[in-house]
């Protein structure tokens, strides 16, 4: 296995909905329509929705989009 490129090397390993919009620009019906459609795990905690990065990142490599520089995203 590769090493993954520096800036996905530090995503943290799970996001919540707004980081996830912040690091990948998805907004919170998208990714709760991937997850429904089974395109990306999803697991709620109480009210909230916990998303394995690794998830994310399969699914965007799978589309061909282009994930933000980290560096560049501000939370």
């Amino acid at each position: 296995m590769t090493n993954p490129r520096p800036e996905v090397a530090k995503l943290p390993p799970f996001l919540d909905m707004h980081t996830a919009k912040q690091y990948f620009g998805f907004a919170r019906y998208k990714m709760m329509k991937l997850i429904k459609e089974g395109k990306i795990r999803g697991y709620k905690t109480g009210r909230n929705w916990t998303i394995p990065t690794i998830s994310v990142l399969k699914y965007v490599e799978s589309c061909d989009t282009k994930i933000p520089n980290v560096d560049e995203v501000h939370i």
